[in-house]
């Protein structure tokens, strides 16, 4: 018994191909939003905690050498939970 052999066309049709397209066009909107989400929620929250953890000890160091932060740093600090205790910088 001779097995035929599958004509290209049986495997590969123009609609099965874009389809598959379509699908893995919308596979990768959904990762790079997933990636953008956890970006946005994780990492800047995160790395805004790293900042205000610094300027908090900053603040002690050199608390009498007239040590000052921005009013945009003082938010930050404080919608993440860590106030520093330090004069706002004014223009």
């Amino acid at each position: 018994m001779k097995m035929q052999k599958r004509n290209r066309k049986d495997r590969c049709t123009k609609g099965s191909f874009l389809n598959n397209s379509i699908v893995v066009g919308i596979l990768t909107i959904l990762l790079v939003f997933t990636l953008s989400v956890y970006i946005a929620k994780v990492v800047i929250p995160a790395s805004d905690r790293v900042d205000c953890l610094k300027l908090q000890k900053q603040s002690v160091e050199y608390k009498d050498n007239g040590f000052y932060i921005t009013k945009s740093e003082r938010d930050i600090c404080d919608a993440v939970g860590l106030p520093v205790n330090a004069p706002i910088i004014t223009n």
